[in-house]
């Protein structure tokens, strides 16, 4: 029981801790920590210095695939298919067994080449070349594509693969917009299946062998067409897919459309035309668009793996899957008003004033004013 003098008598000392004591503790602390981060650190330059060595190993084996070389002047010496090349396509023979995925230093003659392609090992390369129109799908961008294809066949390539050279920001701009322009009234659909364009992404869907796109930089408009045609996709983070139709008021054609439906969502595809904003690389992948997403210095390695080992299987069994899914997954057919009323649609958008409007403010960079009309 306390008592009232209890508060008199002396009170034990407080249990304090030394000053000096308690600033070693946290110092030793400190030092654990420290210790702690040095070993995290070290796991990490050793992670590191073995990915700087995969790098290396990938290099040296890209070089056994495809090396950009001069390209042979003396006809005489060239093949049929190296003969049928034009100035927007420039076939680069192979230099011993060096091969290699990137474009190379190029000397001046080949400048304006806007396509370079090469053959070995069963496998082809199409590179776009126009770094400086940032691979605008021009119409002598499409020719070269179409001709290096008609080589691959040519040759009997066994897989295809399609990119723009490394490092770039910009995978494909999309449509060269300077030749979107139509005499005024005219009625011609915006892309028959006569435009190159077209012609392009006909001859990727059907090409017997499959067509594998990799894809590093943004890819807009068109060019996100041209990707969606091909039948695997491996990108990187700086990869994104933006389709821009309804910013420039130009109705894109419901084959087109299409070949959205067979690798994305239909909300996603609704989301993408309907905003004309685009999907990240993330996003790309999460949903389907991309097979695969990899680091820069991991994009050829993989490609080059995945194309390998499509070229070592049966080729007649490949060419058969890739036909039925072709079939498969293409556009159902339309009941002949539902089409017509499809196409008197789209020519209203192709001849209304918004389209122009759309174009205008693109080429002047500045935001559209559309009026529905």
């Amino acid at each position: 029981m306390d008592v009232w003098w209890g508060t008199l008598l002396p009170q034990p000392p407080e249990n304090r801790e030394d000053p000096a004591l308690e600033r070693i503790s946290q110092l030793e602390k400190k030092l654990l920590e420290a210790s702690h981060t040095i070993d995290d650190l070290r796991s990490q330059l050793e992670t590191k210095h073995k990915e700087t060595e995969d790098a290396e190993a990938s290099v040296l084996q890209l070089r056994e695939l495809l090396t950009l070389a001069e390209t042979s002047t003396d006809k005489s010496d060239s093949s049929p298919a190296q003969v049928g090349a034009t100035a927007s396509a420039k076939h680069l023979a192979p230099k011993s067994s060096d091969l290699r995925l990137e474009v190379p230093n190029t000397s001046a003659k080949f400048t304006t080449d806007k396509v370079l392609w090469s053959v070995k090992d069963n496998l082809g390369v199409v590179i776009m070349n126009d770094p400086k129109k940032l691979n605008c799908l021009s119409n002598d961008m499409l020719t070269g594509i179409l001709t290096a294809f008609d080589n691959f066949e040519a040759q009997q390539v066994r897989a295809v693969i399609i990119r723009a050279g490394p490092g770039v920001k910009v995978w494909s701009a999309g449509h060269d917009v300077n030749e979107f322009k139509v005499k005024e009234g005219d009625d011609l659909e915006p892309f028959p299946q006569e435009n190159p364009f077209q012609q392009v992404l006909i001859r990727i869907r059907n090409f017997s062998v499959p067509v594998i796109g990799a894809v590093q930089g943004s890819v807009w408009g068109g060019a996100c067409d041209l990707a969606s045609c091909c039948d695997l996709l491996v990108g990187t983070p700086s990869a994104s897919f933006a389709v821009t139709p309804a910013k420039m008021g130009v109705p894109y054609c419901t084959s087109g459309v299409s070949h959205f439906l067979g690798v994305l969502p239909l909300h996603i595809v609704k989301q993408m035309f309907f905003t004309a904003e685009p999907i990240t690389a993330d996003q790309a992948h999460h949903f389907g668009l991309l097979n695969q997403l990899v680091s820069a210095d991991k994009l050829d390695a993989t490609v080059l793996k995945l194309a390998k080992s499509v070229a070592s299987r049966a080729p007649l069994v490949v060419k058969v899957v890739k036909a039925e899914l072709q079939q498969l997954t293409s556009c159902p057919g339309f009941k002949p008003d539902e089409f017509e009323s499809i196409c008197a649609l789209r020519r209203q958008a192709y001849r209304s004033n918004d389209r122009h409007e759309g174009l205008a403010a693109f080429l002047g960079k500045r935001p559209p004013n559309f009026t529905g009309q």
